[in-house]
């Protein structure tokens, strides 16, 4: 599967998991946690439902859009290492390519992390009290953080260097 149709299918995925929570929550919920995962702000479940709606379609719009703009924008806009090399007109289309593959990818690792956010905060609702496993939301944080890292040093890989050869001539 491509990388837009898996971010489009992670987005659809998440608006089906609100749908589904939407169903089957209680008549109001909790929206926020402290940081000991104690509920300290409530909303009705229909404005629950809205809001995660309104991420994933935010997350699919977005991330679908930006390649498109990046295309459209003039090449002084586009904020990317190297740019005169890589936004050159025989490599444009290539980097452009890899761009929106890797803006999809990040897209649907997103919407995965919301949709784990959404579940988690419905399954405290479960547990008297509300309270929130702040482990799991710990290590959910800490693997998303590594993923973005992990995109970041693939981006600055990819798009750091420019293609100069041993007497500094470019390729």
């Amino acid at each position: 599967m491509d990388s837009r149709k898996k971010l489009i299918a992670s987005c659809l995925t998440g608006g089906f998991l609100s749908l589904v929570l939407y169903l089957v929550s209680p008549a109001r919920v909790a929206v926020h946690f402290n940081q000991n995962g104690i509920p300290n702000s409530w909303a009705s479940r229909e404005v629950n439902f809205m809001v995660w709606l309104m991420v994933y379609g935010f997350i699919g719009v977005f991330f679908t859009a930006i390649p498109g703009i990046i295309k459209q924008a003039p090449r002084k806009f586009v904020n990317l290492p190297h740019r005169d090399f890589w936004l050159a007109p025989e490599r444009f289309e290539n980097s452009c390519r890899i761009i929106s593959g890797m803006l999809y990818d990040m897209g649907a690792a997103l919407s995965f992390f919301f949709m784990l956010l959404e579940g988690a905060g419905f399954q405290s609702g479960l547990k008297p009290g509300g309270i929130l496993n702040k482990g799991f939301m710990d290590i959910m944080f800490f693997l998303f953080c590594a993923y973005t890292f992990i995109w970041l040093g693939r981006f600055l890989w990819i798009f750091g260097r420019a293609g100069i050869s041993k007497n500094n001539n470019r390729i």
